[in-house]
């Protein structure tokens, strides 16, 4: 994940953590955090400190960029992680990203609370799974958060020159259409992301609700 990708780029070495420091404070931020493949609020604090410190951490990769040429300090690397936060692909996913892992935080932490009964997390899988639903509405206003955060209104392949397959003869058309920039965007990340999330939140809610049948019983005895 491009998080802690750009995490393991500044901690890399003492002096790209000390310049990135020096613009979080200019702020009294705190530092980036690491991703946790375990916790969800791990993963959510790092998304988060990202969208919060966007700006500060473009900043410490252009004066890396132009005023650091240190031995271990890669200037293509450098480069290619601010050429990544300029993008407006980036910023829509961390911004998406940064509310779907606030979400699952919250269901998280419920789920995992010794008055949270087995029934109740079925429940609780629920909820997300109607978060999500709801999410494939607001393509325009992630899009438009996404424009003012990045400040590119262009997606990388309307930047590029657009190829479109010839069809054969026998197709009995003389090219087909081909979707670019924000209507490629919306299907490829976009709902493709939410589909698979919506079929993750219905397999384990459809676990939880074999679970209750079977041993929802055991549950109701104890009140």
């Amino acid at each position: 994940m491009f998080v802690n990708n750009i995490y393991t780029f500044f901690s890399g070495s003492n002096r790209k953590w000390e310049i990135l420091a020096n613009f979080l404070t200019k702020k009294t931020n705190l530092t980036l955090k690491t991703l946790s493949k375990a916790r969800w609020s791990a993963r959510d604090g790092a998304c988060r400190k990202l969208n919060e410190d966007w700006d500060e951490i473009t900043q410490a990769l252009k004066y890396i960029s132009d005023h650091v040429h240190e031995k271990g300090i890669s200037r293509s690397e450098t480069a290619y992680y601010l050429r990544q936060l300029q993008k407006l692909e980036t910023a829509f996913l961390s911004i998406l990203w940064g509310d779907l892992l606030s979400r699952f935080n919250i269901v998280s932490k419920k789920v995992q609370s010794p008055e949270t009964d087995l029934s109740s997390v079925s429940k609780l899988y629920g909820s997300p799974f109607e978060y999500i639903q709801s999410l494939t509405d607001e393509f325009d206003i992630y899009e438009n958060d996404a424009l003012v955060k990045s400040e590119v209104d262009l997606y990388e392949d309307e930047m590029k020159r657009k190829k479109t397959r010839k069809l054969h003869a026998n197709e009995g058309q003389q090219g087909e259409v081909e979707l670019v920039g924000r209507d490629n965007f919306r299907v490829n990340p976009f709902k493709v992301i939410l589909d698979k999330l919506q079929s993750e939140m219905i397999k384990r809610k459809t676990v939880y609700d074999e679970l209750t049948s079977l041993f929802g019983f055991l549950v109701e005895k104890r009140y």
